[in-house]
């Protein structure tokens, strides 16, 4: 039988996108393709139908998770659900840069104080 499983340098940049509202299909999907993919995608659907628990369950299984809820408000809610989001276990998630600098900064610096990025990935600092 032949290896295909997937470098860990490649699989930490393939993100499955588990767009479902089940969480136990979701799971299962994500254990299937876990040689292949290092990081899930939790969009809208799946994290309104299952709430935090989905994190929790992909995280305590070693993944990385992106969670595209495409924060858009002002500022301060911004950036106090990129807390909420960082304390989750989440990697990763997603902001409309249509909301301006002063919305965008305040989660990219929180994301950068709780988990220091490579020196190659940093946040832009507003002027």
């Amino acid at each position: 039988m032949v290896d295909i499983t997937t470098s860990t340098s490649v699989r930490d940049r393939l993100a499955l996108a588990l767009d479902t509202d089940d969480l136990v299909g979701a799971l299962r999907l994500a254990r299937d393709l876990e040689p292949w993919f290092g990081v899930a995608k939790v969009g809208l659907e799946l994290f309104t139908a299952t709430g935090p628990e989905v994190v929790s369950a992909l995280t305590e299984r070693g993944w990385k998770v992106f969670l595209d809820l495409k924060f858009h408000d002002i500022p301060t809610t911004v950036g106090r659900a990129a807390r909420v989001v960082g304390a989750l276990g989440a990697s990763y998630l997603t902001l409309h840069a249509d909301g301006g600098v002063d919305m965008c900064a305040p989660p990219s610096m929180v994301c950068a104080k709780a988990r220091p990025a490579p020196d190659s990935i940093r946040p832009v600092p507003s002027r």
